[in-house]
């Protein structure tokens, strides 16, 4: 079988979308052409119309009102690449089986469009939460809509009862995330965030925690509008007991995550969540904010917080999760979300067209 799949930012950016059309197209059974800005403009640069339109966007409100009210991002070049991919997919429509998009709204339309006028199979892929976006490209209605959680699945089979949705959650490179020989000359436990520096990820809570636990240290990687407060903030409340590594490179992450006694993510909305299971396969327990999304990934693998804005519930959570014999339950709880597992449920419900 040859698919066409659309990942507009892939190979120039190293979120989960791009991450998960990397993962899934090299373990496919099928002749995969991925379509992006990338392999059709050349290589990506940080500047020019997608920049100068979102730069637009965000400052005049506009894409975070669309976003929310109407299920779309209007960046001007993402919707050009969507018209220019259509054109393209359209004029040589009878060299693929079937059409994908780990896109946004506009490449999940053009997807289904020329599915439907040329009876091509299609898939899209939403790698979000609960959202405006994910209810109108689910009323798209694909053969296949795909989500990463139970949670989602359920949001989406009640807003739209005749999408087919599925749940096939995003994967973990288990050959590069294992347990390392944990930190030594710092004070213990080494409680790690990976989180952005952003309202949401509510890094601040860790900092208070680790005041209030009186020990161990805490590191932080990662960027955000708000990196310069927070750390200057961790620095002044934990005095010798942090250290801010600034953006580390992805392949050293297995080492961050697996030489550290515990991995903190305080998020008040998740969709997914890949640092969770990133440092589970590493065998550091995690500690997170309960809700029903982060019981399922969770398990026995880490410490699920009832209330994680309550600093002294958070600190007594991280002292648990350091102290207790977890052994090999979070490695086993991640192994769950192998790659491979996720490439076998993909082959299953594109062998379920078929028959």
């Amino acid at each position: 079988m040859h698919i066409a799949m659309i990942c507009p930012h892939y190979g120039y950016i190293n979120r989960g979308t791009e991450n998960t059309t990397k993962q899934i197209s090299k373990r496919l059974k099928h002749n995969v052409r991925i379509f992006s800005l990338s392999n059709l403009k050349g290589p990506r640069k940080d500047y020019g119309i997608g920049k100068f339109s979102d730069e637009v966007l965000e400052k005049t409100m506009l894409g975070g009102f669309t976003r929310k009210y109407f299920g779309f991002n209007p960046n001007l070049e993402d919707f050009l690449f969507a018209q220019k991919v259509h054109n393209i997919i359209k004029n040589n429509i009878k060299e693929y089986d079937m059409l994908w998009s780990n896109g946004e709204f506009w490449s999940a339309k053009s997807v289904t469009d020329l599915g439907k006028k040329y009876n091509k199979p299609t898939l899209l892929f939403f790698g979000g939460g609960i959202s405006e976006m994910m209810y109108q490209e689910a009323k798209l209605l694909p053969d296949i809509f795909v989500v990463l959680t139970p949670e989602i699945k359920k949001w989406v089979k009640k807003a739209v009862p005749q999408c087919n949705v599925k749940c096939i959650p995003c994967g973990v490179d288990l050959e590069k995330f294992k347990p390392y020989k944990k930190f030594k000359k710092y004070s213990h436990p080494i409680v790690v965030s990976t989180s952005a520096f952003i309202k949401d990820k509510r890094i601040d809570l860790i900092v208070d925690a680790m005041k209030e636990l009186g020990r161990g240290t805490l590191f932080t990687t990662n960027d955000g509008p708000l990196k310069e407060e927070i750390v200057d903030y961790a620095y002044k409340k934990l005095k010798g007991r942090y250290k801010h590594f600034g953006i580390l490179d992805y392949k050293l992450l297995p080492l961050f995550y697996g030489r550290a006694n515990v991995s903190v993510v305080a998020s008040s909305n998740e969709p997914f969540g890949m640092s969770i299971i990133e440092s589970m396969a590493c065998n550091t327990p995690v500690v997170v904010q309960e809700d029903t999304t982060r019981l399922w990934m969770v398990g026995n693998g880490g410490v699920v917080v009832k209330d994680i804005t309550e600093i002294k519930s958070l600190a007594g959570a991280i002292d648990f999760a350091w102290k207790h014999r977890f052994r090999k339950a979070p490695r086993k709880m991640a192994e769950r979300f192998s790659w491979d597992n996720s490439a076998k449920l993909y082959e299953e419900a594109i062998n379920e067209l078929h028959n």
